[in-house]
């Protein structure tokens, strides 16, 4: 994380104390930003996955259901993949 620093007239008119507030409150913006975004992109990343494996679940049932019409009489149960 870049480190800030007052320039010297900002400083003057702030003084220490002012300035040292200053860099707390944009340290402290800049973190919850960060913590948005990253909150974010984890419902995204999850939402997509979720979308993902409900594919690869509905292929996996078409494909078992093929197998099923191909060899009928093997006596498999119908089952759904949870």
């Amino acid at each position: 994380m870049p480190v800030l620093t007052i320039e010297k007239p900002l400083k003057q008119v702030l003084g220490d104390e002012g300035s040292d507030s200053l860099v707390r409150l944009l340290n402290q913006i800049q973190k919850e930003q960060k913590e948005d975004v990253l909150e974010f992109v984890e419902e995204k990343f999850a939402r997509r996955l979720s979308e993902e494996i409900s594919g690869v679940k509905e292929r996996i049932t078409v494909e078992i259901s093929g197998v099923r019409e191909v060899f009928p009489g093997c006596g498999w149960t119908t089952t759904k993949v949870k």
